[in-house]
């Protein structure tokens, strides 16, 4: 008499840490290489997105509209269709993991050792911020007694070491509303990866596109947060509403 012996089938569970998102964003981009590089994909999609922030606030109107134009022509819908997917991924990646996936993304498609751009990983920022603030209670009380608290860096790359401080105030039920966390770099993909993150997170945010070392500047940026912070709500959503009026007449005018 034959017995019948039963396997037992082991379940793969996928981890959906900071790396998960950070590979999967990466290999998206691969993806799509061929007629155009990773880097040249990257850099459209990332301007698609940061142009798009500029525009529902209600700057660089005409920048926004000659980017538009110009990448509805480069790409398909369907390539504007696996554009929207890395996006899921990055949003639902930072607000999850609370890390920088932008920085890591961008460092693992082009190393660029010839401009010293290294971003600074994650562990390394969160003992920067706590050797900065060992002491959160007294940053607290610092904080409740100004009205705006600021943090700086001043090559802030995609937004690393801001998240990090972030994350941990909020931890230490710091009020983070009253932090503003302004920072600069030269390179602009990263000032517009530090935007970009921080929007996300709903951080008040400003980047300056510049040369910390001269003092060179070429442009300034801030998030929806700030925005609002200076010019209120109100205003904001206005501009929304006029962006997507916008939108509708290029589409309009791109099918005709």
């Amino acid at each position: 008499m034959s017995r019948k012996i039963k396997k037992s089938v082991t379940t793969k569970t996928t981890v959906k840490n900071a790396k998960y998102y950070q590979e999967e964003m990466l290999r998206l981009f691969e993806q799509k290489a061929g007629k155009y590089s990773v880097k040249e994909i990257f850099n459209d999609w990332l301007e698609w997105n940061f142009m798009t922030m500029e525009a529902m606030k209600g700057f660089s109107i005409e920048e926004f509209r000659n980017t538009i134009y110009r990448l509805l022509k480069k790409y398909s819908k369907e390539d504007f269709e696996d554009f929207q997917k890395i996006n899921d991924l990055l949003e639902e990646g930072i607000v999850k993991t609370q890390e920088d996936i932008l920085g890591v993304v961008f460092m693992k498609m082009e190393p660029n050792k010839k401009l010293g751009q290294f971003f600074t990983p994650t562990c390394t920022c969160e003992l920067m911020t706590k050797l900065n603030h060992s002491d959160f209670v007294d940053l607290k009380k610092v904080v409740e007694e100004t009205d705006v608290f600021e943090v700086g860096d001043p090559t802030c790359g995609g937004g690393a070491m801001f998240i990090n401080y972030y994350v941990n105030a909020k931890k230490e039920g710091i009020d983070t509303d009253k932090i503003l966390f302004r920072g600069m770099d030269i390179d602009r993909r990263c000032v517009m990866m530090a935007i970009l993150q921080m929007e996300l997170l709903e951080m008040a945010g400003e980047v300056q596109w510049g040369d910390t070392l001269t003092r060179k500047m070429y442009g300034k940026y801030i998030t929806s947060k700030e925005y609002v912070k200076r010019y209120g709500r109100t205003k904001l959503l206005m501009n929304m509403l006029m962006y997507h009026k916008m939108v509708d007449e290029i589409m309009k005018e791109m099918a005709a």
